[in-house]
């Protein structure tokens, strides 16, 4: 039974069509697919890095207390990213180049990070996850706000919620793949730059 006034005007919005077609327009949306894409990668790369994190790190000589330390600094420093990006954003309202931006810094400091975990490394490698944390993070406001300007006249529940359904079917795979190159290089060897697992998070 359907209450007689719809709780939102959302749900109005989505009841007039379904959201399998408005997925498929907004497939159709060449900007969007970009964002799409971009997104979903980021989230899955994201995703998988904080659920592999102890894998990541006691080959490196780190304990479990070291990766619930750097998992907390990468959100903690995220979630202060986000917000002072966000805040810029609404201000400057710069946000394709917003999102170029985050992008391009995220993708420099994973990089950064292949290259600095290693063994007797501990202050730097909490600096390197801590900067991680703040510029991927901070990608999410950014992506949503683009993804509303690119998809304008779509309700924001079927654009943000495709990015993030596509993000998190693809942390299945990357998580899954990833785990499986980490299996490959061995518990006890830390690895260097080139190592599978590293070359994956870079690719």
């Amino acid at each position: 039974n359907r209450p007689p006034t719809p709780p939102s005007y959302g749900v109005v919005k989505i009841d007039r069509k379904s959201i399998f077609k408005k997925w498929r327009a907004l497939l159709q949306n060449r900007d969007f697919n970009i964002l799409l894409f971009v997104f979903g990668v980021g989230l899955a790369l994201f995703n998988s890095i904080v659920t592999l994190l102890d894998q990541f790190l006691s080959p490196c000589g780190y304990n479990s207390d070291d990766s619930g330390n750097i998992g907390a600094a990468l959100v903690g420093s995220g979630i202060v990213g986000a917000a002072i990006v966000r805040t810029a954003m609404d201000s400057l309202h710069w946000y394709r180049t917003t999102l170029k931006s985050t992008i391009v810094i995220s993708v420099f400091v994973i990089v950064i990070v292949c290259y600095v975990l290693q063994r007797d490394n501990k202050t730097l490698v909490y600096v390197v996850f801590s900067v991680l944390g703040a510029c991927t993070i901070a990608v999410l406001p950014v992506s949503i706000e683009n993804a509303l300007e690119c998809t304008y006249s779509c309700s924001e529940e079927i654009s943000v919620g495709l990015l993030f359904l596509v993000g998190n079917v693809l942390s299945i795979g990357f998580t899954s793949g990833i785990q499986g190159l980490l299996d490959l290089q061995g518990t006890n060897e830390c690895g260097g730059f080139f190592a599978p697992a590293r070359i994956f998070k870079i690719g």
